[in-house]
């Protein structure tokens, strides 16, 4: 865009603005000033420009983001099912245990009860 393509197309809301005159003059040159850079080609242009610029990378944006999340998405559950497999392993283990150490403590019941037992025989046979 070019400066003098600018200048030439604000160049009647210029003239409008050194117009104005008296009381809140300064805020309607500056409202002129304004109106012209919203309505003037020119802007319009590069506003369109700019926003289809923005449209694009946002395109782009989105679509790295797509592929990037793609390959994160297919880690992480990768890695959730490892954790899961693991998990499952270990809460199995964790049952094998358990019922490892309810058969040794099941022992100690019936070891304690022959004890009882033979401590009650040894009783008696010292009484005898």
């Amino acid at each position: 865009m070019l400066p003098g393509a600018i200048k030439s197309s604000l160049e009647t809301y210029y003239l409008r603005a050194t117009e104005e005159s008296g009381k809140g003059s300064y805020d309607r040159m500056i409202k002129t000033i304004v109106r012209g850079l919203s309505e003037t080609d020119p802007f319009k242009q590069m506003g369109r420009e700019m926003s289809n610029h923005l449209y694009k990378l946002k395109k782009e944006l989105d679509q790295a983001t797509k592929d990037w999340c793609r390959g994160f998405d297919r880690e992480l559950e990768k890695i959730v099912r490892g954790w899961t497999r693991r998990s499952e392993a270990a809460g199995q283990l964790e049952i094998d245990e358990k019922e490892k150490l309810g058969d040794i403590v099941s022992q100690y019941g019936q070891i304690q009860d022959e004890l009882v037992e033979e401590a009650k025989r040894l009783e008696l046979e010292a009484k005898t």
